[in-house]
């Protein structure tokens, strides 16, 4: 008798197929059987078996259709630096540098925030 146990996940799905022994990569953690490195499918085959269904596991489709919004979650592009900076006293032991520029290119920053990297144990910024 062949049986397919089928487990719907938050999610994402997987299966584990009892008698050739294997899961997919979602599937609970079983000692006596091997993970193969694929997620549930139910358009591909292993071993000429299905792995997974159309209506429970199917994780190809739940990345498909999660795809938007994962993209959303990237970081914001960073903010074009600005043009023609000028820095003067760069390397003076005493004093700040003094930092200059010709051209914000990003109408929406009003202001840069520069930060200086501490060189020695004994620099108290």
């Amino acid at each position: 008798m062949i049986m397919i146990k089928l487990v719907r996940l938050t999610l994402l799905v997987m299966v584990k197929y009892t008698p050739a022994s294997w899961r997919t990569v979602m599937a609970v953690f079983d000692p006596d059987v091997n993970r193969i490195p694929y997620w549930s499918n139910p358009d591909e085959n292993y071993n000429g078996v299905a792995m997974g269904t159309s209506s429970w596991n199917d994780n190809a489709r739940v990345w498909g259709e999660r795809a938007a919004t994962i993209a959303g979650f990237k970081s914001p592009v960073p903010p074009t630096a600005p043009t023609g900076v000028n820095i003067t006293n760069a390397n003076s032991n005493f004093g700040s540098p003094y930092i200059e520029w010709n051209y914000n290119p990003e109408p929406n920053i009003s202001y840069y925030e520069v930060w200086r990297k501490k060189r020695r144990k004994s620099d108290l910024y």
